[in-house]
């Protein structure tokens, strides 16, 4: 996804389970302008009505703020409180450096550079 307009949205239908999960990865390329980038996630019913949480905005589950290069996260509940009563407590993050996915690539590159000088150097 990329930020070409100011106010973006993304919409994903799904059916609710036991759990839901998914995988966000940021970069360090933090805009240059005043404006920061932020990521929020929040649930609605079938109505497109947002669940309500006790987040300030009174929707999000999840908010990710990307103003340097750590981001902030912050999550959650809903709101019991509120109509619909649903209860959901706040998201679990966790976070972590996925390991290099190049080992294989560089390891074929390197094995098929030494094949081909072997090769060349033959008489």
């Amino acid at each position: 996804m990329t930020d070409n307009d100011p106010v973006g949205s993304f919409e994903q239908l799904f059916t609710p389970g036991g759990m839901l999960s998914f995988q966000i990865e940021t970069s360090t390329n933090v805009d240059d302008g005043g404006i920061f980038d932020l990521f929020r996630f929040g649930i609605t019913d079938s109505s497109y009505n947002y669940i309500p949480t006790t987040a300030d905005d009174g929707w999000a589950l999840l908010s990710l703020t990307l103003d340097s290069n750590s981001p902030t996260v912050a999550t959650y509940g809903t709101d019991p409180g509120s109509y619909p009563y649903i209860t959901l407590g706040p998201p679990s993050v966790s976070s972590g450096v996925p390991e290099p996915a190049t080992w294989l690539p560089v390891g074929l590159i390197l094995g098929g550079a030494c094949f081909r000088r072997r090769w060349l150097a033959r008489p």
